[in-house]
């Protein structure tokens, strides 16, 4: 799988079984899967799981759900970055995925910043994030292109995972 651990130091993500575990719990307290809605409206009662970005992953996280936990699709909530999925961009997973292959002073040379290149991974990533968040359109666009070579293909779901992942759930 892609998402790397630094996500998991960074409290970013959950692994299945911490999932698993939370919802779980939640039903064993007499929570329910339901609607956006209802959970919005009674959270008491209702709850929905969201997942951003279309991470590969969140393909199989929908099918164990579904068939463990028979979670309707109305509960697994799914949000897709289309510029992810058409491999125009990589937002700052680029950087996570980077410094999990040891490669994050070339993202550092990038942005002529190689002053933070003794600084914690952290706050390496930090710095080049405050960077990445200035850039136009077009630079956004360049960055991608220099680092396309750099990540592996299978980060985020491709259109026909992304049929399949609706059949789980509401995208």
């Amino acid at each position: 799988t892609f998402i790397p651990s630094i996500y998991n130091a960074r409290k970013m993500v959950s692994s299945i079984y911490e999932l698993e575990d939370f919802v779980n719990r939640l039903l064993e307290n007499g929570k329910e899967f339901g609607t956006l809605e209802q959970a919005l409206n009674n959270k008491e009662k209702y709850f929905v799981l969201t997942f951003d970005d279309g991470y590969s992953e969140h393909l199989k996280v929908a099918e164990y759900f579904s068939k463990h936990f028979n979670a309707p699709k109305h509960s697994l909530l799914f949000s897709i970055t289309t510029d992810f999925m058409e491999n125009k961009s990589f937002g700052m997973d680029a950087f996570y995925y980077l410094a999990t292959e040891k490669k994050l002073d070339s993202a550092l040379q990038y942005f002529s910043m190689e002053s933070f290149s003794k600084s914690p991974i952290l706050m390496q990533i930090a710095e080049l994030k405050k960077k990445y968040l200035t850039l136009n359109s077009l630079q956004l666009q360049e960055f991608a292109d220099n680092f396309r070579n750099l990540l592996p293909e299978n980060i985020y779901l491709n259109k026909n995972e992304i049929k399949l992942l609706a059949s789980y759930g509401t995208i």
